[in-house]
C-alpha cells in the first residue's frame, strides 16, 4: 500500500492557509472596490458643483438657442411619436381601422383603457374581431399598427384555430395595443 501525499495535519493546514489567503484577497477586493467607488463619488460631486455653479451668458443661451433650432425637425419627429391624450381615442379609431381596411379585416369592437409604464404613458385599445381572418390580412395588420406613427404597439395577441377547419385562416380571441401618449 503506497504512503498519502498529505497527511490529515498537512492538509488541515492546508485548508486553513487556504481560508486565510481567500479571506485577505476578498478584503483587498473589498478595499480597492470601495476605494474606486469613493473616487467616482467625489468626481461625480465636483462635477455637479461645477455644473450649478455655471452661469449662463447671453452668448451662451443665444448658441444653445441656435442648436435647438439647428435640431427642430428631430424635436418634432421624437414628438410625432406619442400621441396627444386629448385626441388619441379618435386617431387610434381611425388609425386602427383604416389598416384593418388595408388588410382586410372587419373590427366588431374596440375599448379603451389607461395604463402607466415606465418608458411613457400609455393607453390600451382592445380590438374584437368577430370573423376569422385569413393570416396574411393578420400579418399586414400587424405590420401596419407596428410601423404607424404615433407610436402604436400590439401587447396582446391570443389567437385559435378558424372555426370553418381552414388552413389558412385563424380567428383572434384578444388583440390588445398600446398607445403611447403625452
Amino acid at each position: 500500500m503506497q504512503k498519502p501525499f498529505f497527511g490529515p495535519k498537512q492538509l488541515l493546514t492546508l485548508l486553513i492557509t487556504a481560508i486565510v489567503i481567500l479571506f485577505i484577497a476578498i478584503t483587498l477586493g473589498l478595499f480597492f472596490v470601495q476605494d474606486n467607488l469613493n473616487t467616482q463619488s467625489k468626481n461625480i460631486a465636483t462635477e455637479i458643483a461645477a455644473i450649478s455653479n455655471t452661469k449662463l451668458t447671453p452668448q451662451s443661451q443665444a448658441a444653445l438657442q441656435a442648436e435647438l433650432d439647428s435640431k427642430k425637425s428631430v424635436i418634432t419627429k421624437i414628438g410625432s411619436l406619442y400621441s396627444n391624450s386629448a385626441n388619441y381615442q379618435s386617431n387610434a379609431l381611425s388609425d386602427i381601422s383604416k389598416y384593418a381596411a388595408k388588410a382586410g379585416i372587419k373590427i366588431s369592437s374596440t375599448s379603451f383603457t389607461a395604463v402607466d409604464t415606465s418608458i411613457a404613458s400609455s393607453k390600451t385599445v382592445t380590438v374584437s374581431i368577430d370573423s376569422s381572418i385569413k393570416y396574411s390580412g393578420l400579418i399586414k395588420f400587424l405590420q401596419y399598427i407596428e410601423k404607424t406613427t404615433p407610436k402604436m404597439q400590439v401587447t396582446n395577441l391570443k389567437i385559435e384555430r378558424s372555426e370553418n377547419g381552414s388552413a389558412d385562416e385563424v380567428k383572434i380571441q384578444k388583440l390588445v395595443i398600446a398607445i403611447y401618449v403625452r
